[in-house]
Protein backbone atom coordinates (compact mmCIF):
# COMPACT_ATOMS: atom_id res chain seq x y z
CA UNK A 1 0.00 0.00 0.00
CA UNK A 2 2.92 2.52 1.14
CA UNK A 3 4.44 1.40 -2.78
CA UNK A 4 1.19 2.78 -4.35
CA UNK A 5 1.33 5.95 -2.14
CA UNK A 6 4.95 6.60 -3.27
CA UNK A 7 3.95 5.78 -7.19
CA UNK A 8 1.50 8.21 -7.16
CA UNK A 9 3.27 10.80 -5.31
CA UNK A 10 5.94 10.69 -7.37
CA UNK A 11 3.41 10.59 -10.48
CA UNK A 12 1.81 13.55 -9.36
CA UNK A 13 5.37 15.37 -8.78
CA UNK A 14 6.18 14.37 -12.29
CA UNK A 15 3.24 15.94 -13.70
CA UNK A 16 4.54 19.75 -12.23
CA UNK A 17 1.68 22.22 -12.66
CA UNK A 18 -0.66 20.14 -14.61
CA UNK A 19 -1.05 18.26 -10.85
CA UNK A 20 -2.94 21.35 -10.01
CA UNK A 21 -5.73 20.61 -12.33
CA UNK A 22 -6.24 17.47 -11.45
CA UNK A 23 -5.70 16.06 -7.73
CA UNK A 24 -4.27 12.89 -7.17
CA UNK A 25 -7.29 10.58 -5.48
CA UNK A 26 -6.57 8.74 -2.12
CA UNK A 27 -8.06 6.61 0.33
CA UNK A 28 -5.55 6.47 3.47
CA UNK A 29 -5.58 5.98 7.02
CA UNK A 30 -2.63 5.93 9.03
CA UNK A 31 -0.72 2.85 10.23
CA UNK A 32 -0.14 3.63 13.45
CA UNK A 33 -2.91 4.37 16.10
CA UNK A 34 -1.92 7.51 17.35
CA UNK A 35 -3.63 9.60 19.93
CA UNK A 36 -6.49 11.68 18.90
CA UNK A 37 -5.43 15.80 18.66
CA UNK A 38 -8.44 18.23 18.84
CA UNK A 39 -7.18 21.47 16.32
CA UNK A 40 -7.92 24.34 17.95
CA UNK A 41 -11.00 26.61 17.04
CA UNK A 42 -12.34 23.60 15.07
CA UNK A 43 -14.10 21.01 15.70
CA UNK A 44 -11.27 18.35 14.08
CA UNK A 45 -9.44 16.06 15.24
CA UNK A 46 -6.39 13.85 13.41
CA UNK A 47 -4.25 11.40 14.96
CA UNK A 48 -1.02 12.57 16.61
CA UNK A 49 1.46 9.75 16.01
CA UNK A 50 2.56 7.84 19.16
CA UNK A 51 6.16 9.28 20.53
CA UNK A 52 5.02 12.22 19.54
CA UNK A 53 4.25 15.62 21.91
CA UNK A 54 2.43 18.15 22.40
CA UNK A 55 4.13 21.86 22.72
CA UNK A 56 3.19 24.80 24.48
CA UNK A 57 2.12 27.40 21.38
CA UNK A 58 -0.01 29.64 20.60
CA UNK A 59 -3.45 30.69 21.09
CA UNK A 60 -5.01 28.88 17.78
CA UNK A 61 -1.79 27.80 16.61
CA UNK A 62 -1.40 23.46 17.82
CA UNK A 63 2.83 22.55 17.91
CA UNK A 64 4.17 18.95 17.93
CA UNK A 65 7.58 17.44 18.06
CA UNK A 66 8.71 14.20 16.99
CA UNK A 67 10.21 12.15 19.66
CA UNK A 68 13.87 12.63 18.20
CA UNK A 69 12.95 16.32 17.86
CA UNK A 70 14.22 16.03 14.27
CA UNK A 71 10.48 16.61 12.80
CA UNK A 72 7.81 19.47 14.43
CA UNK A 73 4.26 19.94 13.25
CA UNK A 74 2.32 23.15 13.33
CA UNK A 75 -1.42 23.22 12.77
CA UNK A 76 -3.47 26.02 12.33
CA UNK A 77 -7.05 27.39 11.20
CA UNK A 78 -6.75 30.73 9.78
CA UNK A 79 -8.98 33.06 7.11
CA UNK A 80 -8.10 32.24 3.88
CA UNK A 81 -8.65 30.58 0.18
CA UNK A 82 -7.40 27.83 -1.04
CA UNK A 83 -7.94 29.30 -4.75
CA UNK A 84 -5.69 32.31 -3.62
CA UNK A 85 -3.16 30.21 -2.06
CA UNK A 86 -2.69 28.36 -5.38
CA UNK A 87 -1.81 31.28 -7.55
CA UNK A 88 0.76 32.80 -4.98
CA UNK A 89 2.50 29.02 -4.92
CA UNK A 90 2.45 29.39 -8.50
CA UNK A 91 4.23 32.60 -8.48
CA UNK A 92 6.81 30.86 -5.88
CA UNK A 93 7.23 27.95 -7.70
CA UNK A 94 8.68 29.82 -10.79
CA UNK A 95 10.90 31.95 -8.54
CA UNK A 96 12.71 28.50 -7.44
CA UNK A 97 11.30 29.70 -3.31
CA UNK A 98 8.94 26.69 -3.54
CA UNK A 99 9.45 23.22 -4.74
CA UNK A 100 6.59 21.42 -5.96
CA UNK A 101 2.69 22.34 -5.35
CA UNK A 102 -0.14 20.04 -5.90
CA UNK A 103 -3.55 18.58 -5.26
CA UNK A 104 -3.96 15.74 -3.46
CA UNK A 105 -7.87 15.00 -2.60
CA UNK A 106 -7.34 12.51 0.91
CA UNK A 107 -10.87 10.57 2.05
CA UNK A 108 -12.47 12.67 -0.04
CA UNK A 109 -11.07 15.91 1.28
CA UNK A 110 -8.72 18.92 -1.51
CA UNK A 111 -5.79 19.24 0.06
CA UNK A 112 -3.41 21.58 -1.56
CA UNK A 113 0.51 20.20 -0.69
CA UNK A 114 3.77 21.71 -1.16
CA UNK A 115 6.93 22.09 -0.07
CA UNK A 116 10.33 24.57 0.47
CA UNK A 117 12.79 24.40 -2.29
CA UNK A 118 15.40 22.54 0.08
CA UNK A 119 12.32 20.25 1.16
CA UNK A 120 12.66 21.23 4.98
CA UNK A 121 9.11 22.51 5.29
CA UNK A 122 5.99 20.65 3.87
CA UNK A 123 2.56 22.22 4.06
CA UNK A 124 -0.87 20.49 3.77
CA UNK A 125 -3.93 22.72 2.88
CA UNK A 126 -7.28 22.34 3.08
CA UNK A 127 -10.74 24.61 3.39
CA UNK A 128 -12.36 24.09 6.05
CA UNK A 129 -15.47 26.29 5.70
CA UNK A 130 -15.96 29.08 3.03
CA UNK A 131 -13.25 31.66 4.90
CA UNK A 132 -11.57 29.37 6.49
CA UNK A 133 -7.93 27.24 6.15
CA UNK A 134 -6.45 24.15 7.61
CA UNK A 135 -2.63 24.37 7.71
CA UNK A 136 -0.56 21.36 8.66
CA UNK A 137 3.11 22.30 8.02
CA UNK A 138 5.78 20.01 8.64
CA UNK A 139 9.45 21.13 9.59
CA UNK A 140 12.24 19.02 9.54
CA UNK A 141 16.10 19.58 9.95
CA UNK A 142 17.51 17.08 7.22
CA UNK A 143 14.90 17.58 5.03
CA UNK A 144 13.87 13.47 5.01
CA UNK A 145 10.25 13.99 5.51
CA UNK A 146 8.37 10.75 4.17
CA UNK A 147 5.68 11.73 2.09
CA UNK A 148 3.81 8.57 3.12
CA UNK A 149 3.64 10.05 6.86
CA UNK A 150 2.29 13.49 5.42
CA UNK A 151 -0.49 11.20 3.69
CA UNK A 152 -0.91 9.23 6.90
CA UNK A 153 -0.96 12.40 9.15
CA UNK A 154 -3.70 14.03 6.50
CA UNK A 155 -5.75 11.00 6.02
CA UNK A 156 -6.34 10.53 9.75
CA UNK A 157 -8.32 13.89 10.00
CA UNK A 158 -12.08 13.73 10.91
CA UNK A 159 -14.74 15.71 12.71
CA UNK A 160 -14.55 15.55 16.56
CA UNK A 161 -17.08 12.45 17.86
CA UNK A 162 -15.89 11.24 13.82
CA UNK A 163 -15.21 7.34 13.71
Amino acid sequence: MKKLFAILLSLCLLAGTAALAEPMILENMPSYPGQPSVISGTQLRFALPDGWEPLPGMPGCDLYTGEDGALSLTVMAGEGDLAACEAEYEALRKSGALGECFYAQINGRLWLLSSTADELQNYAQTQIDENTLLTFAFVTAEGTLQQEFLLEVLGSLMPVGGV
